[in-house]
């Protein structure tokens, strides 16, 4: 049985039009299970199953003028790589439509050849307000379009703007992104399995008056009155035994703070508490002397990710098996730099802000330590002024190295890091000859949306004889540099890794870096490595830190056949004020689903 009522709502739910972006002013909260202000202008309504997803959206922008409205969902926040949705105005008939587009640069989206996305219900006239529905399939098996996963909190960007033209630029400021999890886990899968029993555990430290909280923030600072900028601060936590951060969350006191990342320092920083240019952060957090090291010939390192946040990430959960190690302890940490990515696209001058994070911990020690392990190449030759794009070669952190480990590694998460010429990263798994499903992807890498993203499966896991394979891929440089680009600290430097989060965690594994022309990879922790030259190189090959990393042989990954979750092919036209009867049609048979 169609339900009639609900198919009402849907259809009169753009009549009334009532001034200022707030949930269900325009849309009923019978039609939709879901909704958030993502921008003091923008309110996002949507309902969703395994098969639709439904979205509503109310935009204080009028729809009696050349008006347009994107929405999309993205890798990292960015529109570089985005799947969009955009409402147009056929500039000939003056009716609506979507428009189902890929952003594969930061200029116009480009149309899909395939169109998953169907307009509903087209916004009526108004003078204040833009108020539509659509549905998308939640997957699709486009290779422009991106599956709703169950569970996942997806990047959600978002745009609207005005233009003699069917589409035009949205300016900097009417833009954003946020994080939303648009299709829940349901509690008997293994994301809503894991998710509810970490928020029981934290619930249970909170009861017993068990969990302690420390705010690491800026002091004050004056953020340059410039578009971007990048600032950072050193800060020591409590040190005076070991405890488990088991969540944490954002800060945020101005309008302009982008994402924060906490980087782990290796060694104690010089200062704490003084706030400088992150360009010289990597250099800045340790006062070791960085060199190279004998046989492989790669850099030490200083810093890993830790803790990452952007818009709307809300409180992060750590899984109740493990806790981020801090104070004192092998795997802990006690030294940290904050980095903070300020977006002034107003260019705002005296703008006070002291931003930063709250992290919860606990002495009661879960069974595991959380771990970071460090992959990724250091063999970055990029040419200047080049039209092409140049990879690294793949770096292999072999078998002889995983065998070392002693136990299966859960992931947790991958942490991609590049520079400003970063295009896009992999890291590849391979076991007992075949290639798994990859351990981590960012096709559309941007320096600027930088953070940390669970593994497709949340079943992941690294044993011990597994090889893993990190390739990067920088921009050409014509036009950009007339230098060559190298592995450096600086942001015209490059670089390229993946801090692997994962437990338990190794205290005796912190870094797996090979190198093609060696054909070696390092497999120790920093503090280890430094200790080697050339004269003790051969004892660090005898205590396995030093490792052979051939390039494998292995049977390329062939991922499932995809099967579309929504694959009836009904018609609908684009455009229009009212429901024609194809359209009336795929309203009903949606909404037959979704309720």
């Amino acid at each position: 049985m169609f339900p009639w009522p609900v198919l009402t709502l849907l259809v009169a739910s753009g009549i009334s039009s009532v001034l200022a972006a707030s949930c269900f002013s325009n849309l009923s909260s019978k039609q939709f299970t879901n909704c958030q202000v993502i921008a003091p202008t923008f309110a996002l309504h949507w309902t969703a199953n395994s098969s639709v997803i439904v979205f509503g959206v109310d935009v204080d922008i009028p729809s009696n003028s050349n008006s347009w409205v994107g929405l999309g969902v993205s890798q990292m926040g960015g529109m570089f790589g985005a799947d969009l949705w955009i409402l147009l105005k056929n500039s000939t008939t003056g009716k609506y439509y979507i428009q189902d587009s890929f952003a594969s640069s930061t200029l116009t989206p480009v149309a899909d050849v395939q169109q998953d996305a169907f307009l509903l219900t087209a916004p009526p006239a108004s003078a204040t307000n833009t108020v539509f529905t659509f549905m998308r399939p939640i997957k699709t098996c486009d290779a422009a379009d991106y599956e709703i996963v169950e569970g996942v909190a997806h990047h959600i960007v978002y745009a609207w703007g005005q233009s003699t033209t069917a589409f035009g630029y949205h300016g900097p400021t009417d833009r954003g992104n946020t994080v939303l999890t648009l299709l829940s886990a349901s509690l008997n899968s293994t994301a809503g399995v894991q998710k509810e029993k970490a928020q029981k555990a934290v619930h249970k430290l909170q009861l017993s008056s068990s969990l302690q909280s420390l705010e690491i923030r800026f002091p004050n600072v004056t953020v340059p009155s410039q578009m971007t900028s990048y600032l950072c601060v050193h800060f020591e936590v409590p040190s005076d035994q070991k405890y488990h951060v088991v969540e944490f969350e954002g800060i945020v006191t101005t309008s302009v703070v982008h994402h924060m990342i906490m980087y782990g320092c290796y060694q104690k920083p010089a200062s704490f508490g003084d706030v400088y240019d992150c360009a010289r952060m990597e250099s800045a957090c340790s006062q070791v002397p960085k060199y190279r090291l004998p046989v492989t010939n790669s850099p030490t390192l200083s810093f890993i990710v830790t803790l990452a946040w952007v818009p709307g990430a809300g409180m992060q959960v750590y899984p109740a098996e493990a806790g981020f190690a801090i104070g004192t302890g092998v795997s802990a940490i006690k030294y940290f730099s904050l980095q903070i990515h300020y977006n002034n696209q107003d260019y705002l001058q005296n703008l006070i802000d002291s931003s930063g994070m709250r992290i919860f911990y606990t002495t009661q020690l879960r069974p595991n330590d959380i771990g970071v392990l460090t992959l990724g190449s250091q063999e970055i030759r990029i040419p200047g002024n080049s039209p092409n794009y140049t990879s690294t070669p793949w770096s292999v952190c072999p078998s002889g190295c995983t065998q070392q480990f002693t136990q299966n590694l859960t992931v947790v998460s991958n942490g991609f890091h590049m520079h400003a010429l970063g295009y896009n990263v992999t890291t590849r798994q391979i076991r007992n000859g075949k290639e798994l499903r990859p351990l981590g992807v960012r096709s559309y890498y941007n320096f600027y949306y930088q953070g940390s993203s669970p593994p497709d499966d949340s079943n992941t896991v690294i044993m011990p004889g597994d090889t893993l394979l990190t390739q990067c891929y920088f921009l050409p440089t014509e036009r950009i540099r007339t230098n060559a680009t190298k592995f450096g600290e600086s942001t015209n430097d490059e670089m390229c890794f993946n801090f692997v989060t994962y437990y338990p965690a190794m205290p005796n594994i912190g870094v797996c870096l090979g190198n093609s022309k060696q054909g070696m990879a390092s497999c120790s922790t920093e503090a280890n490595l430094v200790t080697l030259n050339s004269s003790t190189a051969l004892i660090g090959v005898a205590k396995g830190w030093i490792v052979s990393a051939p390039f494998p042989s292995f049977a390329n990954y062939t991922p499932p056949v995809c099967k579309q979750s929504f694959s009836r092919n009904i018609y609908v036209p684009n455009g229009g004020t009212n429901l024609s009867f194809d359209r009336l049609i795929l309203v009903l048979w949606v909404f037959a689903f979704v309720f």
